[in-house]
């Protein structure tokens, strides 16, 4: 996916929630119910709902665990 890339102060990349679906390997409406929840920062405009790359990014870092598997 080429949505991930160093963070360039002069551009900004917004993702629709099918693309941060795909980002993160799950379904449409559990992205959705993220943006919903407030867990992942969004944008409306009018009824068009958008992700900024880093907003996305902050997501993942922040909910990284460290468990095992037994």
């Amino acid at each position: 996916m080429d949505y991930i890339r160093e963070r360039d102060p002069n551009s900004t990349k917004l993702l629709d929630v099918n693309d941060v679906a795909k980002y993160l390997k799950i379904s449409r409406s559990f992205a959705y119910k993220l943006v919903k929840e407030g867990k992942i920062p969004a944008i409306r405009i009018n009824r068009c709902v958008r992700v900024l790359v880093e907003d996305l990014e902050d997501f993942v870092i922040k909910n990284r665990t460290n468990w095992k598997v037994s």
